[in-house]
């Protein structure tokens, strides 16, 4: 699964009993610092969690956004933003030891990175 490939990944194995693929999600947001070569990506789930967080208040049917932070990109390429589509699907892969992003859809990128990291999960209000 995506997720293996990433680091802090155990809060996201806590919320799920199965964690969703990243199919028909939204991109928030996308930020790429050219000094460090960081990737930060800013995503909202389009799947209710099995296990919300106690700090997210009473039960209920939450949608939530991930932050995930892409280091030392190499092969970044943006082919086209589409602000018509409204969803994205976004595949996590690893190839010779490298991470590997690609998304189709409302953006439509890929790029290759050393590391991944799962920054936070909070409640999308």
């Amino acid at each position: 699964m995506w997720y293996d490939y990433l680091e802090e990944n155990f809060f996201i194995n806590k919320i799920f009993k199965i964690v969703p693929d990243l199919k028909s999600i939204t991109i928030l947001d996308v930020h790429f610092d050219l000094a460090s070569s960081r990737l930060k990506i800013f995503i909202k789930m389009s799947k209710f969690v099995d296990y919300p967080p106690k700090k997210w208040g009473k039960p209920g049917l939450y949608t939530f956004y991930i932050e995930l932070s892409f280091y030392n990109i190499s092969n970044i390429h943006f082919f086209e933003y589409n602000n018509m589509k409204k969803s994205s699907d976004i595949q996590i892969t690893m190839e010779n030891e490298l991470i590997r992003f690609s998304s189709m859809g409302t953006i439509d990128m890929d790029f290759n990175a050393e590391a991944g990291v799962i920054q936070s999960i909070k409640i999308y209000y």
